[in-house]
């Protein structure tokens, strides 16, 4: 099946009113992480509307949200860096845990979570951020499911508070999640309360397995099920989310912009769940596309289309990615859904921009 025919057969129309609300803001975005070597200013940020600069931290202390001496340089000349190619732009500055408990403890109290709040407010207009990311990607109980409902709530106030009172537009206020509503089949976020806190959520539609976790050749972030009835693929995880209550014009779907390489235990068996000795050398086999785009210059690279994802075989390495035509795909599945936009997981990883490029003509065309 061709790309073309592919496209008119997946995508339903959506309707006109959410068509008309992603008119009004549309978020085509991707983090960059301050732990490679790409600077701020030479992103190029004209194929973003809004950037992620990752990340700040929260102390385990105090539970006030710090930037780290050796980003508190390039944190605050990140807006003004991206904005030289595209001043109209926005930034956001990403918050993570800085260990396992973190933000488990400071938002289970009021006192800490005031803390983590007005401290973050404070920084982001410090360093002329335009909003605030919270990158809690796995709460581990009910509890933190319950208490990110109330920190989201008190966040909003907060910001809209904080807005009166200094004249400049309100903050920007998103959260990174798990690609389902519910995480192990028990935990269950508070979508309904999310979404009238937030102004989108990061669905991170990847990571669904790795050289680690299976013996067999696996798509870590397909688009489509590759096992029916099992529901481990980016469009189950959206559908799931706006059955929850998340509308899909608050949405933004996530785009690996790296992979991983599989060893094969036999080299004439390379397609789809072929079993695998585990990952290519040391770790868990993650790899950027810059890395992959190398490799594959010498191996035959196949798109498929009953996944809708990528990947190449050479001897006995396998690899698993994303590239242009199935960022094509992506992007305008998200844009037919009437979701908000898409964000790439991570700009330093790509390869002379060719998927960010992708990805912002596939959103116009």
């Amino acid at each position: 099946m061709s790309l073309k025919n592919l496209l008119y057969f997946l995508f339903p129309l959506v309707f006109l009113q959410h068509h008309a609300l992603c008119q009004e803001q549309v978020v085509r975005s991707a983090y960059w992480l301050s732990n490679f070597n790409l600077s701020s200013s030479e992103i190029e940020s004209k194929y973003f509307t809004h950037l992620f600069c990752a990340f700040a931290d929260t102390n385990p202390k105090d539970f006030r949200v710090s930037i780290s001496p050796e980003n508190i340089s390039p944190f605050s000349t990140f807006t003004k860096n991206v904005q030289q190619k595209n001043p109209s732009i926005k930034t956001l500055l990403s918050i993570k845990d800085s260990n396992s408990i973190t933000l488990s403890t400071m938002a289970s109290n009021p006192t800490t979570r005031k803390n983590f709040i007005d401290s973050s407010i404070t920084i982001a207009r410090s360093f002329n951020f335009n909003g605030l990311d919270l990158y809690w990607t796995y709460p581990k109980s009910n509890s933190d499911m319950t208490n990110i409902e109330i920190l989201v709530k008190e966040w909003r106030s907060a910001i809209i508070l904080e807005s009166k009172k200094s004249g400049k537009p309100t903050l920007l206020l998103s959260a990174g999640v798990y690609y389902k509503p519910i995480i192990d089949g028990t935990l269950n976020y508070p979508s309904k309360s999310l979404a009238r806190s937030l102004d989108w959520i990061n669905l991170m539609a990847y990571n669904f397995t790795s050289p680690n976790l299976s013996r067999v050749t696996r798509p870590h972030a397909a688009l489509l099920d590759q096992d029916s009835g099992k529901n481990i693929s980016g469009s189950a995880g959206i559908k799931d989310w706006i059955k929850s209550g998340m509308p899909s014009k608050k949405i933004v779907l996530g785009l690996p912009f790296f992979g991983y390489a599989w060893r094969l235990l036999n080299r004439g068996n390379h397609g789809l769940n072929a079993p695998s000795r585990g990952p290519i050398g040391g770790g868990d086999g993650s790899m950027g596309y810059k890395k992959i785009n190398e490799f594959c210059v010498r191996a035959p690279v196949t798109f498929d289309a009953d996944i809708v994802g990528n990947y190449c075989w050479l001897g006995t390495t396998w690899m698993n990615f994303d590239e242009y035509n199935t960022i094509f795909t992506k992007v305008a599945y998200a844009k037919k859904n009437g979701l908000l936009g898409y964000f790439a997981w991570h700009v330093e990883v790509d390869d002379k921009w060719t998927l960010s490029q992708e990805a912002s003509q596939a959103w116009e065309a």
